[in-house]
Order: C-alpha cells, then sequence, then structure tokens
C-alpha cells in the first residue's frame, strides 16, 4: 500500500538532514564530488529524461557525501522507485519540451545554491534550503501522488 507520497515525503525527512551533514562535516573532496555532481546534471539541462536520472544521481550523492552510511542505503533503495516514476513521467508527458527545460533551469538554480551553502559550510541553510527545494518538486513530480509503488515495479 505504499504511494510515492509516501517515499518521496521519506525522502524529505531524510535528505535535507543530510544536506546538513554535508555542509557541516563533508570535507574538501565531498565538496569537489559535489559540485562534479552538479556539472553533470547541467550537461543534461536539454534532455527531459536524462535530467530526470541525473537528478535523482545528485540527490543520491547529496546523501551519501553526508558520510551517513544508513541514510546513504535507505535512499538508495528509494531512489530506484523515483527513477522508475521519474521515467514514467517523461516519457509520458505531453508538456512542451520548452517548459520542460525551463523547469529543468529552476532546478538548476537550486541545486547550484545548495551547493554554494554547501561550500560556505552553512549546515542550517542548506537543511532548509534542501527541504524548500523537495516540497516545491513534489507538487511537479507527484500529480498521481496516490499511484501504489507496487504499479511502478512490476
Amino acid at each position: 500500500g505504499t504511494t510515492l507520497k509516501d517515499v518521496y515525503e521519506a525522502r524529505i525527512v531524510m535528505e535535507p538532514a543530510a544536506a546538513r551533514l554535508l555542509a557541516e562535516d563533508g570535507t574538501a573532496a565531498d565538496r569537489k564530488q559535489l559540485a562534479a555532481a552538479l556539472e553533470q546534471v547541467r550537461e543534461t539541462i536539454e534532455d527531459p529524461l536524462a535530467f530526470g536520472r541525473m537528478t535523482t544521481t545528485f540527490h543520491q550523492g547529496v546523501v551519501a557525501l553526508s558520510g551517513n552510511k544508513t541514510l546513504t542505503t535507505v535512499v538508495g533503495m528509494l531512489t530506484e522507485i523515483i527513477n522508475r516514476h521519474i521515467e514514467r513521467t517523461f516519457t509520458e508527458t505531453t508538456r512542451p519540451p520548452e517548459e520542460i527545460v525551463a523547469d529543468n533551469r529552476r532546478a538548476l538554480r537550486s541545486y547550484e545554491k545548495l551547493v554554494t551553502l554547501v561550500n560556505a559550510r552553512d549546515g542550517d541553510g542548506a537543511e532548509k534550503h534542501w527541504a524548500e527545494h523537495m516540497r516545491a518538486v513534489r507538487q511537479y513530480l507527484l500529480p498521481g501522488a496516490d499511484t501504489r509503488v507496487v504499479d511502478l515495479l512490476y
């Protein structure tokens, strides 16, 4: 009976906390990896499906770089569900490509802000920003939030 909304709500609890950990405890190497992940997202801005996949990779990277192995494991499992949902969303969309790319640019600006906050070692700011980002994106990604996870997996 788990829905996409349930999965996304769990991510909204975990990922901002991971962003805080990364900002406060991350190493210079971690920050460099986050910046590299941002560049990978930027390179896919014009391709909605590739962009969607790279955004989940970026989100998963934020958690992995936080250093918390339990959060990384749990978010890794949830990422498979989200990837399938994103693929379905972008392959079935009727929205014009230029509208999708405009949304991608807004998402990219949010990722850039997170990287700036992490580089400034602003844990509170990173956590708050990432929570706001995820709440805003939830409305975009989950119009059918009552979709059961099993429907995506089989």
